[in-house]
């Protein structure tokens, strides 16, 4: 995510500036920059855009890609059901509230069912075969001789 960002920046300068008049001019024209509750609320914003990247970065590499994939679908169902009771701007259909628990449904049991697959592979055995296919090669043992307890041979 981090080079994504740092190679899309000259890219969308290229962009703002090849209509001046209808991106760039109109963010340097928006009338509260000088306000400080929104330079407030648009630093904090940017610092948990940050917070929230790290975190993402750092569950993946503490984990794995699937644990990160698994909680984030549980993190867009919790988003889900509180922006439909407590957003305000959600207007109540059957259609649309059967079709986002079947969008939650289905999203839950993917990740179940690849939670799954990868635990099993994780403990699946290795199979133990031979690269030629045939019977390792065996070392000659050489003979050992027998233990005695009796004393060693004296010396003349």
């Amino acid at each position: 995510m981090y080079y994504n960002s740092l190679i899309s920046i000259p890219f969308l300068a290229l962009f703002m500036l090849s209509d001046k008049e209808r991106h760039f001019d109109m963010v340097t024209a928006f009338p509260y920059w000088t306000d400080p509750a929104f330079l407030f609320y648009f630093f904090m914003a940017c610092v948990l855009g940050f917070f929230i990247n790290y975190s993402i970065m750092w569950c993946t590499q503490v984990n794995s890609a699937l644990t990160t994939t698994v909680v984030g679908c549980l993190k867009n169902v919790v988003s889900t059901y509180m922006g439909m009771f407590l957003g305000g701007d959600y207007i109540f259909s059957w259609t649309n509230f059967i079709g986002l628990n079947i969008s939650v449904l289905g999203s839950l049991v993917y990740s179940v069912v690849k939670y799954k697959e990868e635990i099993s592979a994780r403990t699946a055995p290795l199979p133990m075969t031979n690269i030629n296919d045939k019977a390792p090669p065996q070392t000659p043992s050489l003979p050992v001789p027998p233990l005695d307890k009796q004393s060693p041979p004296e010396k003349e």
